[in-house]
């Protein structure tokens, strides 16, 4: 019987394309260890059989399936069972796939609203919108007006269990005397989510802001005020009660918000005198 081929970590590495630093790394976890080690130099040699494991490691890691899972495959030589843990996986990746998709699509609509904010700027006219009825996560706080913000997180958090993507709108009811006097000052903050992921709340949390026909208008808010001087004059030329007044943040605000210099469009819920 011919003495069997020995093969060094070079060798493998060039017939394989797995590279040297990363088989030393699947002998250190257990993965493939050497079939032999040279007492006399301590240098490692694989075996002929070695290489079909260390191409069933590289077809699973591209089905990206974890080196855990890899060991486990390794360790069961039983067909079946491998079928059983890649379906296991199998349901794994189209749940990450899931996500994935998500997140793509937050980006996208990120996007649109940056898009949208931009275009915002140039729209200095009141117009008449009709704005169906909305249910929002509402935030408040009788006591102190700057933790409105902070309990709405707090709700979000606690009272949805989809939170984590990015397509939201913040806005708010606005105290209508002191909008006169050119002070954006909010009542209550609310948060608006698409209506599958509202259904999971609380409905005690929630609230419906009215539907009907609204004078919309872009306000910049700098430091809690805005100009709702050409809103308020209309409202009085079209003999208007500014009874009922909500802003909704246009497009998502990160650093904007932050630095006090953000748009939304008040929007006066049309009640004639």
């Amino acid at each position: 019987m011919g003495v069997l081929k020995r093969y060094t970590v070079g060798d493998v590495s060039r017939i394989t394309g797995v590279s040297k630093d990363m088989l030393r790394f699947y002998d250190k976890i257990g993965l493939v260890k050497p079939a032999y080690t040279d007492p006399l130099n301590n240098y490692r040699y694989y075996d002929y059989g070695q290489f079909w494991l260390i191409d069933i490691i590289q077809l699973c890691r591209g089905l990206d399936v974890p080196l855990k899972e890899i060991g486990l495959i390794l360790q069961c030589k039983d067909d079946d069972k491998v079928l059983e843990l890649l379906m296991k996986h199998r349901e794994e990746a189209i749940n990450r796939s899931r996500y994935f998709k998500r997140v793509a699509e937050d980006i996208d609509w990120y996007a649109g609203q940056r898009n949208q904010m931009r275009a915002a700027y140039d729209d200095q006219n009141v117009t008449i919108r009709h704005v169906p009825a909305r249910q929002v996560l509402l935030g408040k706080d009788d006591e102190d007006t700057h933790l409105y913000h902070l309990k709405l997180q707090k709700l979000c958090r606690s009272t949805l269990k989809t939170t984590d993507s990015l397509c939201r709108h913040y806005g708010f009811v606005l105290d209508v005397d002191r909008m006169r006097q050119n002070s954006f000052i909010k009542q209550a903050e609310y948060l608006c989510f698409d209506e599958d992921i509202l259904k999971e709340a609380d409905p005690s949390h929630l609230t419906t802001l009215p539907g009907g026909d609204y004078a919309c208008f872009v306000v910049n808010v700098i430091n809690d005020t805005a100009d709702f001087a050409p809103l308020l004059q209309w409202c009085e030329k079209e003999k208007v009660a500014a009874s009922y007044v909500i802003a909704d943040e246009i497009g998502l605000h990160l650093f904007d918000y932050l630095d006090q210099n953000y748009l939304c469009e008040a929007k006066v819920l049309l009640k004639h005198k």
